[in-house]
């Protein structure tokens, strides 16, 4: 996505960000993962309600403590599709996407953050990113 001008069908959405499950006290999920930090900054999508058949694009920072490899990518409970992103070592910004597929009935209304780290295969959700209809 481009930094200005039309993103249409995509609109910026209101979000809040739940579980920061890695902080300062390392990753309670998995350890391997407590070498990144990372904020979202941004969401875009089709639609407020994460239904099938919309799509999703979050914008963060990160910082890595480590050379680890790692990339940040979206889940949704049962079946999307997207892009991820490969962060290189230092700070940055990143941006993954997803569409959804298909959903599981009850689903939360957001997109999960998920990190892998690509040297040791561990990947976890991170984050979740709550959309407010």
């Amino acid at each position: 996505m481009r930094e200005a001008g039309d993103f249409s069908p995509y609109r910026p959405l209101t979000f809040d960000v739940r579980g920061s499950f890695c902080g300062e006290d390392g990753c309670k999920i998995r350890p391997d993962l407590a070498g990144l930090r990372l904020k979202v900054t941004q969401v875009y999508g089709t639609s407020p309600r994460v239904t099938e058949g919309e799509r999703y694009v979050i914008r963060g920072e990160y910082e890595q403590a480590d050379d680890d490899a790692y990339a940040v990518s979206l889940a949704v409970f049962h079946t999307g599709f997207g892009a991820a992103a490969h962060l290189a070592p230092g700070a940055g910004l990143f941006e993954a996407s997803i569409e959804v597929l298909e959903l599981s009935e009850g689903a939360p209304n957001g997109l999960g953050v998920v990190v892998a780290n690509k040297n040791t295969g561990g990947a976890d959700i991170v984050r979740w990113v709550m959309l407010k209809p």
